[in-house]
């Protein structure tokens, strides 16, 4: 196996794609894409023509609010996803709940957790057999946002055969550490046994060029590619405010090359 079958990129979060980020899409350097629900199912059916894995990320549905009725959400979901069953296969409910700065209260996560038993209990029910596969939502994952918190309260709720992680850090000791960018291995259950998507990845050490900042990429997901099922870079192209995690073009090279490797016996996995 080759590292491409477990690089995946996050699509451009925009309505109108860049011809690069066309090209870049097109080569066989990504085989999985990360797409948010707002992009049109034109750009999934070309993706999935092309060979890609889509994993549909649904956003702003819960808008940190756990009082939502979850049977509405759950059916918005529910259209939004038979939209997209032909090219996704796998669809996140959920971006980083804890991200608001009451995200870091566990009554918070106790509100949340009812919230996300009564969704999953409600998408359970509208599945017709389609077998859809649900990504638990990634957290922000670092000592300040409590997200210990959220795996303990959520663990008797969500059935999860795949975890949703995202994976940042700035210094080796962070990339490293299950306090940081290895949520994964501070797993609690249900998730221990999960399978593992790294939705986001990146070094954001503003400190390094963006070479060395791929560089530490690379060195990451070697460290770790037998551990999860894929890993995606954040972002290919975006709005502004994203600017600093755009894929240059020297950050793609490296990545290129990296693709076109064999994974080492010893550290590939059996997932896909």
């Amino acid at each position: 196996m080759k590292y491409r079958e477990k690089l995946g990129i996050y699509a451009p979060n925009t309505q109108d794609w860049s011809q690069r980020a066309l090209n870049i899409l097109e080569d066989d350097t990504f085989s999985w894409v990360v797409l948010r629900e707002d992009q049109s199912k034109a750009k999934a059916e070309w993706l999935h023509h092309l060979g890609k894995r889509i994993i549909l990320q649904a956003t702003d549905h819960f808008n940190g609010d756990p009082h939502q009725a979850p049977g509405r959400i759950a059916r918005e979901l529910w259209a939004l996803a038979q939209g997209f069953r032909e090219y996704a296969a796998k669809i996140v409910l959920d971006n980083e709940p804890n991200y608001q700065p009451q995200g870091q209260d566990r009554w918070f996560a106790e509100q949340y957790a009812r919230y996300y038993r009564a969704l999953v209990a409600y998408w359970q029910w509208l599945d017709d057999g389609s077998r859809w596969e649900l990504v638990s939502p990634a957290f922000v994952w670092s000592p300040f946002h409590n997200p210990l918190y959220w795996q303990q309260v959520l663990a008797t709720t969500i059935y999860a055969p795949n975890m949703g992680a995202h994976s940042y850090w700035q210094t080796l000791s962070q990339r490293q550490s299950p306090d940081w960018a290895l949520p994964w291995r501070k797993a609690t259950r249900p998730y221990r046994n999960s399978d593992v998507f790294v939705l986001e990845m990146g070094c954001t050490n503003p400190m390094l060029t963006p070479v060395q900042r791929a560089q530490e990429e690379i060195t990451f997901i070697r460290e770790n590619v037998a551990e999860v099922v894929m890993l995606t870079r954040f972002i290919l192209e975006g709005t502004s405010e994203w600017q600093f995690h755009f894929l240059t073009d020297d950050q793609l090279e490296l990545y290129r090359q990296l693709a076109n490797e064999e994974i080492p016996e010893t550290e590939a996995s059996d997932e896909s």
